[in-house]
């Protein structure tokens, strides 16, 4: 839950964290990132992609004809962040 916490402080100062391939992707206002919270990533490295690969892992079910189109990064963002929050959506 701490980790949870950190994250969506994280995202509140525009910072977006994304997994790909095993390695944790940074972007958005990385300006805003102090050096304790570049440790907090490293440490937490591991439980973050945990985390990550949890929320944006979805279940495609088979809907006979019917076509699932892939989320965009955008739309797994809000997801994810969404599904961290108990309260706050964060579309629009």
């Amino acid at each position: 839950m701490i980790l949870q916490n950190m994250i969506l402080k994280l995202n509140k100062r525009g910072v977006v964290i994304n997994a790909e391939n095993e390695e944790l992707i940074i972007t958005g206002n990385t300006n805003s990132l102090s050096d304790y919270d570049l440790i907090l990533l490293k440490e937490n490295k591991s439980e973050i992609l945990k985390i990550i690969s949890k929320k944006n892992t979805l279940q495609n079910e088979e809907r006979g004809d019917t076509y699932i189109a892939p989320l965009t990064n955008q739309q797994r963002n809000i997801y994810f962040l969404e599904s961290l929050s108990v309260e706050k959506n964060f579309y629009n």
